[in-house]
């Protein structure tokens, strides 16, 4: 009966109910919409490097750093001096203009660990019809640098212009090194936190900007001649660095779409729970005790704010598809993920609990009748 009292007052409000499931769908809708184009523009900022050089967070270098550095600093590593790092690798990064533009060269070191898998498998996936086969002596390059190079193409690089991957030997060669030239030594420190940091980034796209790489443990940056230097990844790119920081001020600034919507939802609870108060209050004399109501209520205006959650999750998507497509004509489809389904019924949901409960403790508090019915609600 409770129930069916509280559905006919909704059917009977359809004003009220439209601005709730108006205003929570609104807020959903630039929250999904902001998270869906985030999304998408951080990775399109992770692509610009090289996704094989991503599994880095330090750099070691110094002047004239040459191979023999390389060896000593490999070889106090496997005694355990360096703490927690679990990868090391020589690398080459340097810049060289071919055909009046400016290309990056990356050199790796294709033998090392987990480098040959990976380069052969992106080279599967992105060859182009009739392309040989993978050569230790071809290059990774992007789309735009195709037709630059007499050398084998293992394959394309996707999302970085002005590219080039290629084994350290090669890359050496490309730039007229010497055998012994580095650039600098690539570091994989083990961060007992990296799977809730991945986790946050995927909920709250941009977050791991402001986040600081943890130091590196147990290296004696100043006791050799010359002395070591160390910077971190997210130093080596700072535009992806700053444009990751502004999506997640875009996507904070889209949380003031949720509080707007709260205070609409707390003023239609206010005026739901009022017009209520005389039918719940012939209930409480049946023995309906006032947490059981209070409860009811935040119920009913709970599932009023999932139609109004579930109509914002197919808006948000929409509206993210059509603002990328006039920002950046593509046929990139974007889609609701797990982060982004739960992130807009989340707040949802939390929205119309927090609004909920707030009208019905304020009523209670002015009307100090009955028990209190957050205690009822908790218990």
């Amino acid at each position: 009966m409770l129930w069916l009292s509280l559905w006919r007052f909704i059917c009977k409000s359809p004003w009220s109910t439209g601005m709730a499931v108006l205003g929570i769908s609104l807020g959903v809708t630039s929250l999904v919409s902001v998270h869906l184009i985030s999304q998408q523009v951080a990775a399109q900022l992770s692509d610009l490097r090289p996704s094989q050089l991503q599994r880095y967070t330090h750099y070691l270098y110094q002047d004239h750093l040459d191979m023999a550095a390389y060896v000593a600093m490999r070889r106090a590593w496997r005694e355990g001096r360096f703490g927690r790092l679990s990868a090391m690798a020589p690398m080459i990064d340097d810049q060289l203009v071919m055909d009046g533009r400016l290309v990056r060269i990356f050199g790796v070191d294709l033998i090392g660990e987990g480098f040959t898998q990976g380069f052969e498998e992106a080279g599967d996936m992105q060859r182009e019809a009739g392309t040989p086969a993978f050569a230790w002596q071809g290059v990774w390059v992007d789309e735009t640098l195709k037709d630059t190079f007499d050398r084998p193409q293992n394959g394309r690089l996707p999302g970085s212009a002005g590219v080039v991957v290629a084994d350290i030997g090669v890359a050496q060669e490309i730039l007229g090194w010497s055998s012994e030239q580095l650039s600098y030594i690539a570091l994989t420190h083990h961060d007992p936190w990296r799977k809730v940091r991945q986790w946050a980034e995927q909920l709250l796209p941009g977050i791991g900007a402001g986040w600081a790489q943890p130091p590196l443990e147990g290296i004696g940056l100043t006791t050799s001649e010359p002395p070591w230097r160390v910077i971190s990844a997210g130093a080596m790119d700072p535009a992806g660095q700053f444009g990751k920081s502004v999506l997640f001020n875009v996507s904070a600034l889209a949380v003031l779409a949720m509080l707007v919507a709260w205070f609409l939802i707390y003023q239609v609870a206010v005026s739901w729970w009022r017009k209520l108060r005389p039918t719940l209050e012939r209930f409480y004399l049946l023995g309906v005790g006032w947490g059981v109501l209070g409860g009811s209520f935040v119920a009913a205006l709970t599932v009023v704010g999932l139609v109004g959650g579930v109509l914002g999750l197919f808006c948000g998507r929409w509206l993210a598809q059509l603002l990328y497509d006039l920002a950046v004509p593509s046929t990139i489809p974007l889609s609701l993920d797990g982060y982004a389904i739960g992130k807009g019924l989340f707040s949802a949901v939390g929205v119309c609990l927090v609004g909920g409960v707030w009208a019905v403790i304020h009523d209670r508090f002015r009307s100090n009748g009955g028990p209190f019915v957050a205690v009822a609600l908790v218990a």
